[in-house]
Formats: structure tokens, C-alpha cells, sequence
């Protein structure tokens, strides 16, 4: 049985670790998690909306919202992430996440539920937003916040958004 105070610790104290942790690609943001207790919320509507068990989390980091997914919802949760360092922290905490350009992932579509928080900035942000919607299956749902796209805006269903609806949950037609 897991110790929620404990275990929810220690990805607090992980996060905070790596927090504003200088990108090591051009193309990239320094690692800025975002918040635990909106991404519950947000996971949560996705499970209840997602057409299976399959969880990725698009620039992982150190693997701490890919734990969560695991641990609440015994998702089969992965991350990828261009940072070798984060990959590593992310496999020593036991996520199974691997070193992978965003921009070239090849297998969104057999994520069921897709997490991203602008791992990016300016223009490749925006390519890697609709690269994403364009690739996920058809009914698999997107988490996404710190946005440049709404999801809705390209006919994606909105399952749960934020006032601007640039965070939130969207599920592909």
C-alpha cells in the first residue's frame, strides 16, 4: 500500500530538485513542472474519458507525473525526454522513459492519453502541438497546459479546460 504523505513528498521534493534546471537543447525550456494538484485534476478527467491504459508524458523530466499516473491510476505509464540527464534521474526512479526528440516521436498514437506541458518554445512549440494532435488515435485524449493551440479549435471535443482553455483535457474525434 503506498504512503501517500510520503510518496507525494518525495515528487515534491524531485520536482523542486530540477525545477528551472537549464535546458541543455536550443529548442527547449528549462524544466518547469506544473502544478501536482491540477495535473490530479486534469488526469483524473482524462482517465475517465481515455480509451485505455496507455500514459505518455511528452518532455518527462525526472519522471515525477509519470510516477503519479502509475501510482493513482495504475496506468502503463512512459515518458520520453530530450535531456540525458533527466532520462537518467527518470529511469533511477524506476519511470520508464527514454531519450527521444519530441518533434520525432514516432508513436503517439498508441498512447491512449497524452500529457504535455510545453516542453518547447515559439515556433517548434507550436509544430510540436499539432504534430501531437495530428498523430494520437482517434478518441485518445490530450492533456495539455501552458499551450500556444486549443484543441478545441481543430474539432477535439473538450472533456475539462481552464477559462482560457489553453489548459486542459481534449479528446480527438
Amino acid at each position: 500500500m503506498t504512503d501517500w504523505p510520503v510518496f507525494l513528498r518525495e515528487l515534491r521534493a524531485e520536482e523542486d530538485r530540477w525545477r528551472h534546471t537549464p535546458a541543455d537543447h536550443a529548442d527547449s525550456v528549462p524544466w518547469m513542472p506544473f502544478d501536482m494538484a491540477r495535473f490530479v485534476m486534469f488526469l483524473t478527467e482524462a482517465v475517465a474519458a481515455s480509451p485505455g491504459p496507455a500514459f505518455l508524458d511528452v518532455g518527462c523530466g525526472p519522471g515525477s507525473k509519470v510516477r503519479l499516473a502509475t501510482a493513482l491510476f495504475d496506468l502503463e505509464a512512459y515518458g520520453i525526454e530530450i535531456d540525458p540527464k533527466m532520462v537518467t534521474r527518470a529511469l533511477e526512479c524506476g519511470v520508464q522513459a527514454v531519450h527521444a526528440d519530441a518533434l520525432a516521436w514516432p508513436a503517439y498514437n498508441e498512447a491512449d492519453i497524452v500529457y504535455l506541458n510545453r516542453p518547447m518554445q515559439g515556433g517548434s512549440q507550436a509544430s510540436l502541438e499539432m504534430q501531437i494532435m495530428d498523430r494520437m488515435a482517434p478518441g485518445a485524449v490530450l492533456i495539455s497546459v501552458n499551450a500556444l493551440l486549443r484543441p478545441s479549435d481543430f474539432g477535439w471535443e473538450t472533456v475539462a479546460a481552464e477559462w482560457d482553455a489553453r489548459d486542459g483535457v481534449w479528446k480527438k474525434p
